[in-house]
């Protein structure tokens, strides 16, 4: 029996994500998805993995490798690709989810005052 890969899980809950395939020191290349902080327990409940506090505070980030990153190839004429400022890899982006939508939706919609 094949293991399904997270990207196929993510893709079939619907949850929005985004890819990020990172150039770092050395040659070596970081793939890592980011997911907001309200989908990270759910994700981590699914898949096994565990979620990282990311760069932004109400977002986490979850390594990308073998398996899962295969996942990615398999579906990546599902994303749209970025350039990320520098130069220093590319972010891809669901096509018709966008993530910094998404992200503004979610922290509109749970702010307390």
């Amino acid at each position: 029996m094949s293991k399904i890969g997270l990207i196929d899980i993510l893709l079939q809950k619907r949850i929005c994500f985004v890819v990020i395939v990172a150039n770092t020191f050395g040659g070596y290349t970081d793939n890592f998805i980011v997911v907001h902080e309200n989908d990270a327990a759910q994700i981590e409940r699914i898949s096994g993995l565990r979620a990282r506090s990311g760069g932004a505070r109400d977002c986490r980030t979850i390594d990308l490798e073998g398996d899962d990153y295969k996942s990615f190839k398999r579906n990546h004429e599902r994303f749209e690709s970025y350039p990320i400022e520098g130069g220093i890899g590319r972010v891809y982006e669901l096509v018709g989810n966008n993530f910094k939508d998404y992200r503004a939706y979610v922290t509109a919609n749970t702010r307390t005052e």
